[in-house]
């Protein structure tokens, strides 16, 4: 008995598929097609085919609209069962809406950069060719770049998600390390130190350091407090910088919870790590695409691409913009003083018998009184040009260096090499144009009095 299943996996029936699909259609067709039907009768029956369900051979149930209805009546009238036969379009793989050109385009910047995603992509393809919006679907074009090779992405690990109930209650931070970048005339790989918000993926603070030491979390976490307000809780990973007791010390200060996230498993942080992925793919690839830059103007670019991010539609905000979602219920603020005195870092140093205190090769000298006693130095790693000495939890007294080596912690840096790329350079100038647009859009907005009002 013939088996209508098998022309799916026997080749030998690949011809005897379309013919089958032709005997098919004309089954549910063929009542229509008795010229001695009444009108009301005819009407009748196309309103039953459209209704129903039906068994096809091997898609399963399907059902038929009434411009498909009408279509194969209208071939099998014309042509009979082959006007029944399915036609292969010849246009297969090609083009259609999207311009070829644009295709072509999106292949050479992939080839230049391959972890450039479909939306980077897109992105710079309109800011190359702004007549082509409406005409670059995503899906089409990551189907067209699939269909000449374009590698399918891994899939993560699942892992249960969870959401903040409002803006500031829980702060995810971490850091990401990117490319090279000019520090004092050396290159050293750029230490992208973020925190952002849990409840609505607001990014409170991004930015490249020369390294990651405690003192660049600092200063990144007080501009976020300083902006934002104080979080009640913030999670961080299990890193030295996060779990030494200077910065447990600070937010113990601040009345912040910190939280770590379970070892070896990134996804708690999956809110700042997706960011992160975002960032990689749609920013810093262009960034190593460009030789190393000071500082300066990478920071300058990262604020321009945030001012973009912030106003995107976000698939798991219900398609809300980070900006609208972040509408804090309680502002909790901080001080400058306040912050500057939590994130004082300390040490343990004896007092010489002459009053001297040494400190990163720096001397300081305070009353003989306290000569040969142990004390807690707390200071600024940024400005070691003054110390607090602290004992029993009490303040005692500031030293000022007679004998300064070091105004800061010192630092190593390491030098490497980069390439150029001219697409890269032109979305970066593109994101510095939108922000100082969208500053001047905001400037304009603004009411100025009236002078000759005023006056009288």
């Amino acid at each position: 008995m013939f088996d209508p299943n098998s022309i799916l996996v026997d080749p030998k029936f690949r011809q005897d598929r379309q013919m089958l699909e032709a005997a098919f259609r004309f089954q549910l067709v063929a009542p229509l097609m008795d010229p001695t039907l009444s009108k009301s009768r005819r009407q009748e029956i196309r309103s039953r085919l459209l209704a129903t369900t039906h068994e096809h051979p091997w898609r399963g149930l399907i059902t038929l609209s009434e411009r498909t209805l009408r279509r194969w009546c209208a071939n099998f009238s014309k042509d009979c069962l082959p006007g029944l036969v399915a036609k292969r379009r010849n246009d297969n793989g090609r083009c259609r809406i999207m311009p070829a050109e644009a295709v072509e385009a999106a292949q050479k910047l992939l080839e230049e950069e391959p972890r450039r995603t479909v939306a980077a992509l897109v992105e710079m393809l309109l800011e190359r060719k702004p007549e082509w919006k409406g005409l670059l679907a995503r899906s089409t074009l990551d189907r067209h770049l699939r269909r000449v090779g374009k590698p399918l992405r891994k899939k993560s690990d699942a892992y249960l998600s969870f959401e903040a109930a409002d803006p500031d209650d829980l702060w995810q931070g971490d850091i990401l390390h990117g490319s090279l970048a000019l520090h004092e005339g050396k290159e050293v790989k750029a230490k992208w130190v973020c925190w952002i918000d849990d409840h609505s993926r607001l990014v409170l603070d991004l930015q490249a350091f020369p390294d990651e030491r405690f003192p660049v979390i600092e200063a990144s976490l007080k501009r976020a407090i300083l902006k934002h307000g104080r979080p009640r809780r913030i999670l961080v990973d299990n890193g030295k910088v996060y779990s030494g007791h200077s910065f447990t010390l600070a937010c113990s200060q601040l009345g912040i919870h910190k939280i770590h996230s379970a070892p070896y498993h990134p996804q708690s942080k999956g809110k700042v790590e997706n960011f992160f992925q975002f960032l990689r793919r749609n920013f810093l690839n262009e960034i190593e695409n460009l030789p190393p830059m000071p500082f300066e103007r990478l920071n300058r670019l990262a604020a321009a691409w945030l001012d973009t991010y912030h106003d995107r539609p976000h698939k798991s905000l219900d398609k809300a913009t980070p900006r609208q979602r972040y509408q804090p219920r309680l502002h909790r603020p901080v001080t400058l003083q306040v912050l500057e005195e939590s994130f004082w870092q300390w040490d343990v140093r004896t007092i010489s018998p002459q009053g001297r205190i040494e400190f990163y090769k720096g001397y300081y000298f305070v009353d003989l009184s306290l000569a040969n006693q142990k004390v807690i130095v707390r200071y600024d790693p940024c400005d070691l040009s003054r110390i607090i000495l602290w004992r029993d939890g009490q303040k005692l007294v500031e030293a000022t260096a007679t004998q300064l080596v070091h105004k800061a912690k010192p630092r190593r840096d390491q030098p490497v090499s980069k390439k150029s790329s001219d697409a890269a350079e032109r979305f970066m100038h593109s994101l510095e144009k939108a922000q100082q647009e969208r500053i001047q859009r905001e400037v304009n907005l603004i009411q100025l009095p009236d002078e000759e009002a005023d006056a009288s």
